[in-house]
This record gives structure tokens, sequence and C-alpha cells, in this order.
């Protein structure tokens, strides 16, 4: 008996769960309608990093690999 009620909270849990994949696939349908028509791609703001940026991210990788180079060579000596 516990087992078959283990077996039917499991699948209530998946069924719900798939619900609410399915809700949310609605929703973007819905979206998507209710705009101009158009479908348009997910699209973030790229940031970029200025030169200074990218020089002090350079010396920090560098040291950030000799210290990994130095730690390994000590443990395998």
């Amino acid at each position: 008996m516990a087992d078959k009620k283990r077996l039917l909270e499991l699948a209530l849990k998946g069924l719900e769960s798939e619900r609410a994949r399915i809700n949310q696939e609605i929703a973007e349908i819905a979206r998507e309608l209710a705009g101009d028509g158009s479908i348009r791609p997910k699209t973030t703001k790229r940031r970029r990093m200025s030169p200074a940026q990218k020089k002090a991210h350079s010396l920090r990788m560098k040291a950030y690999w000799a210290a990994k180079k130095k730690a390994q060579k000590l443990t395998a000596s």
C-alpha cells in the first residue's frame, strides 16, 4: 500500500511539473500573439571590455596560471 502511494505521489509530481512547463509555453505564445505578430529572438546587450580592462584581466590571468603551475610543480616534486 505504501509503494502504491509513493508511486502516485511521484506521478503527481511529474504531471505538475509538466503542467507548469506547458503553462509557460502557453504564456509565451500568448505574448507573441499579443505583440505585432513578428517573432523576434531574445537579445541581450553585450558588454564590451575597454582596452584597460582587457589588460588588467590579462595580467590577472597570467598571475593565476603562474601560481597554478608553481603549485603543480611543488606537488609533483
